[in-house]
């Protein structure tokens, strides 16, 4: 049993000279008390009531497992406040400001209050399954907790595809391979089976605690039974604040890290460590005809005393063809197999090639051309969480690379990719990211939108490249903190997205901004959502 759950205990003590026993609330501290820390729901739907009484403010604090879907009201001038948390991820925003705040399936009628009773009613709809939340409440510098429960939380036995096709809340069941390990501190990794493969958000130790993961053990290639609710992030899903229920060491690991190959290599080393009778690799179908597996050599372990049955190690040779071709990397995969007994590994090795690196070309003549090309310039907007504007003296170009990047305005880069396009903006996705002698070049000009060019730019269908440009109009915030432009005489909007740079201080005001258009987005009036100019932004100055 966790301590920080209050569940009543009752002390029978003699008390001196005829003293008499004070029964507490369930769950009480001097200044807030619980009359229950356990809530059940039926799960056909319905109520569960709680008693709060303080002698001080209280409020409930809205984290990752209450998921905020948050309303704000608007002003007179139709402004949207933005949601503002504190370090510890609670919403900080006044009462004013927010028209309504509930979690994913769980509702509250009370979120917080003041010294006094309060009577609170959850209530929650029909589900397929049982589910759980875990909610604190705080109380000056004491904190409570409180679990509500709707249905049976007996654990479902369920595959990767099951569980992504299932409601958020029901606690499964799940075996699999861990692939990868993403946080060792908290425990994000991914477990795959024959159905797929899940993202693991959290894992508990042994004592139902988090931030211990390594006291489990867990590494990749092992086999695990673990069991925890079902969540979602951004509509994918995964399980969060597992339980490992069995852990299956893996008999064999790959120590030689992932590579890539240049395009005449002859040959590939895999080191393998294992304690299974041997290693048998299998070379993938997909990469069959240019991946050959050639030899293998052995070195066994050396016993000690502090290692009695240590791994003995393979050395797995393979020969490669070469890549001859203006193409992106191509990936290969072998699968390490180890048996010993009934019990048998398998762990996946991949590693990619690249091919002939295409000569350097314009970026208005790689638009053109398409396929797999290689551009120069200069980084002249880089203020995004997902990629940065290169430009050259011909045209500019987004560089998508779906993550954080070190790259800064002034950057001379080379940039080898597959030109794509999203929403007709042309981009490089999934770039190699090579230095580069190229000039450093001016990005030009901005060239100023008014109504008229937002409209046109929404109404294209060919892709283009990016366009440094610059528009005046009213600004507000969305909820993810992107600054959106209201231009008078247009319905359409101009939106950055991804942006690293903070525009709290421009909610409200006349602005002009100023950056490159990267791709447009039309109206979904079924999501009550304009069209819009996406930029990504350099500047912003309030008028």
């Amino acid at each position: 049993m966790k301590l920080k759950y209050l569940f009543s205990t009752v002390l029978a003590s003699a008390v001196l000279f005829g003293g008499c026993v004070k029964n507490d609330p369930v769950g009480s501290f001097d200044n807030v008390q619980l009359d229950k820390t356990y809530l059940s729901i039926s799960d056909k739907g319905g109520t569960a009531e709680l008693t709060v009484t303080a002698t001080e403010n209280w409020q409930f604090v809205i984290n990752e497992t209450w998921p905020d879907v948050v309303e704000f009201a608007k002003d007179e001038a139709g402004k949207t406040y933005k949601a503002k948390y504190d370090e510890f991820g609670n919403l900080t925003n006044p009462e004013s400001e927010i028209e309504s705040k509930t979690p994913s399936w769980l509702k509250a009628t009370v979120l917080k209050g003041e010294a006094g009773e309060t009577k609170i009613t959850f209530s929650a709809e029909e589900t397929s399954g049982g589910r759980e939340l875990e909610i604190a409440l705080y109380a000056g510098n004491n904190k409570q907790f409180l679990r509500v429960r709707q249905g049976s939380m007996e654990a479902q036995t369920a595959t990767c595809a099951e569980v992504a096709a299932a409601p958020d809340g029901k606690t499964f069941r799940l075996k699999g391979v861990c692939t990868s390990i993403e946080n060792f501190e908290y425990g994000n990794w991914y477990i795959k089976d024959a159905t797929g493969e899940m993202y693991i958000y959290g894992t508990l130790d042994s004592k139902g605690a988090t931030k211990n993961f390594k006291s489990i053990g867990l590494e990749v290639g092992d086999e695990v039974e673990i069991e925890g609710p079902k969540g979602s992030y951004k509509g994918t899903p995964q399980l969060v604040n597992v339980s490992v229920r069995k852990l299956t060491k893996s008999l064999l690991k790959v120590t030689t890290p992932s590579v890539e190959l240049k395009k005449d290599a002859t040959e590939l080393q895999v080191k393998v460590a294992y304690k299974g009778n041997g290693v048998f690799p299998a070379v993938a179908e997909s990469c069959a005809d240019w991946v050959t597996y050639s030899g293998m050599d052995y070195i066994a372990g050396v016993p000690s005393k502090l290692e009695p049955n240590p791994c003995d190690t393979a050395l797995v040779k393979f020969s490669i063809a070469s890549y001859e071709e203006k193409k992106a990397p191509r990936t290969g995969e072998i699968v390490f197999s180890s048996h010993s007994g009934a019990s048998k590994s398998e762990v996946t090795y991949t590693f990619t090639q690249q091919g002939i690196v295409p000569d350097p070309s314009s970026i208005a003549d790689a638009a053109k051309a398409g396929g797999w090309v290689t551009v120069e310039g200069t980084v002249t907007a880089a203020d995004c969480s997902k990629g940065f504007i290169v430009t050259d003296k011909s045209a500019s170009l987004f560089i998508y690379t779906n993550d954080k990047h070190s790259y800064k305005n002034g950057y001379v880069v080379k940039v080898v990719g597959n030109m794509a396009d999203y929403n007709c903006g042309f981009q490089i996705g999934s770039p190699i990211l090579l230095k580069s002698d190229a000039q450093k070049v001016n990005d030009g000009a901005a060239k100023e939108l008014n109504a008229t060019d937002i409209d046109a730019i929404i109404a294209r269908e060919a892709n283009f490249t990016a366009e440094r440009v610059s528009v005046t109009g009213t600004a507000s915030l969305d909820k993810y903190g992107n600054i959106v432009i209201a231009v008078s005489g247009t319905e359409a909007e101009v939106a950055s997205y991804y942006s690293t740079m903070k525009f709290d201080e421009f909610d409200g005001k006349q602005v002009t901004v100023t950056g490159y258009v990267t791709s447009r987005k039309t109206a979904r009036p079924d999501k009550n959502q304009k069209a819009q100019v996406v930029i990504l932004v350099q500047e912003v100055k309030a008028k």
